[in-house]
């Protein structure tokens, strides 16, 4: 159903109560409270071994020592990874306390900006529709509630790259000042969240719009230099603190080694994953819109085949740059987990929602459809069978929160007079379902055998109860290192 001002909202043709009871809007706010639900209750999670309990006590040492500049582990130089998750952890440490939700604070308030971003960006091509679907698309796919649980470099670093991707395009569609020192802020806050790639995967998508549409000429825009400008001075601090403690060579390790010296074998670091890893893990951090990406992907290809492999005024390829170009990218690395294809995600979202709106347009069923409805009913089978029998769970109240939700499923996928709308709302609510019984049910269990947290409470016990503030007893185990 289109809105006045030509968009559409996903709760068309079903709005407020219908005769046989709540219509789609009280399912879509069910979806909303279920995910946030979820993310509210990974955010209380202990912090995770080995990568996010190791990250949380440097930021807490960061915090304790005022040491900002040079970053250490335990005493000794740490130069594995850029500083800004341990500069926003520490910040949140001191302001409200050592605790595990104030570690994760930052990271999910820039994982927000990212949802905007994406949806602001998808907004600028697609029109309104197309930026609901996409920030819906980034906001409840699986890898989303992991990154904000088990909170690495890569939460800043997909969250800032979403943020560059648009300031890309508003960039490259009104050039300016202002928009180049947006641009710029972005190009270097991805560099101090995860190195090289946070640069790199907005240029291939730059690269990538300006070669469909034949405009490199705006690649020798003046306005580039103030971009380039505004992410040097943001990396400044950071390059201080690396020739303090390592010299020059700290900086050739961060700005190369630990970057294109992945693809070019200059790195330590290497395992035996072949050049297709990325696929399969995409497929499971994409859930449950993965059909849907494959369709977008299909479907871009096609028409940008049927134009000539070019584009006009009103298009864009900056997405599909980056998440095509960047997954071969990370694809040839010799260093691969699973986690690194999230710097893909926004671009997915972007392609996946705006292939979603004009999918929701067309009406009818469609063979797509019940592909979904297949896949979200394997997705409901595989968390009943975990929380009933490997992970059993006696509470009430979330068996309650998943009965609700399998009501609005199958209401969604039984009921629903426009089945395609219908299969969004389902994947929405089976998502949240799903993460809904992980961080509360699931991960929970799990992390009762997690030694250093049991550690830390019995310190915590032993020491009378333990305070908030930086340079006392923390709460959990994983932030006492």
């Amino acid at each position: 159903m289109l809105t006045r001002d030509g968009t559409s909202d996903l709760r068309a043709g079903d709005e407020g109560r219908t005769r046989d009871g709540p219509g789609r809007a009280f399912w879509w706010a069910v979806a909303a409270i279920g995910a946030a639900a979820a993310y509210g209750l990974g955010a209380t999670l202990d912090v995770m071994e080995i990568d996010a309990a190791q990250y949380a006590a440097i930021a807490r040492h960061v915090a304790d020592s005022g040491t900002w500049l040079e970053i250490t582990d335990r005493g000794e130089p740490f130069l594995n990874k850029p500083p800004l998750l341990f500069w926003t952890s520490g910040l949140s440490f001191l302001a409200f306390g050592v605790s595990d939700v104030s570690y994760r604070l930052p990271s999910v308030l820039v994982f927000v900006l990212g949802v905007y971003a994406t949806y602001r960006l998808a907004t600028r091509y697609g029109g309104k529709r197309a930026g609901w679907c996409a920030a819906l698309v980034l906001a409840t796919c699986q890898g989303a509630f992991l990154m904000n649980q088990d909170v690495r470099t890569d939460t800043l670093l997909t969250g800032v790259v979403a943020f560059s991707l648009w300031r890309l395009a508003e960039f490259l569609e009104r050039p300016g000042l202002g928009n180049a020192a947006l641009l710029g802020a972005g190009l270097g806050a991805g560099m101090l969240s995860k190195g090289v790639i946070g640069l790199v995967v907005p240029l291939l998508g730059a690269a990538a719009h300006l070669a469909a549409r034949r405009e490199w000429r705006r690649a020798l825009r003046r306005e580039w230099a103030v971009a380039l400008g505004i992410a040097l001075l943001l990396l400044a601090p950071m390059a201080v603190g690396l020739v303090r403690q390592h010299g020059a060579a700290g900086l050739v390790f961060m700005f190369w080694t630990q970057g294109l010296g992945r693809v070019l074998g200059e790195n330590i670091w290497g395992d035996a994953h072949g050049p297709f890893f990325f696929v399969p893990q995409l497929a499971w951090i994409f859930l449950p819109w993965t059909p849907f990406l494959v369709a977008a992907l299909w479907a871009r290809a096609r028409d940008l085949r049927a134009a000539g492999w070019r584009l006009s005024a009103g298009h864009e390829a900056i997405t599909l740059g980056a998440f095509a170009l960047g997954f071969i990218g990370i694809s040839l690395s010799r260093s691969k987990l699973p986690h690194y294809v999230y710097v893909t995600l926004p671009a997915a979202a972007v392609l996946t929602g705006t292939w979603l709106a004009a999918w929701l347009g067309e009406g009818g069923r469609g063979r797509l459809a019940a592909l979904q409805a297949a896949l979200l009913a394997l997705l409901w089978l595989a968390t009943v069978a975990l929380l009933a029998w490997a992970f059993p769970s006696r509470s009430a109240l979330l068996w309650a929160g998943l009965a609700v939700l399998a009501v609005g499923t199958g209401r969604a996928l039984i009921g629903g007079r426009r089945r395609r709308a219908a299969v969004v709302l389902a994947s929405a609510l089976t998502i949240a379902a799903v993460n809904l019984a992980l961080n509360g049910g699931i991960y929970p269990r799990l992390l009762a055998y997690q030694a250093t947290s049991a550690a830390g409470r019995l310190v915590r016990t032993l020491e009378g109860g333990g305070a908030s503030r930086p340079g006392e007893a923390p709460p959990s185990g994983p932030l006492i290192a």
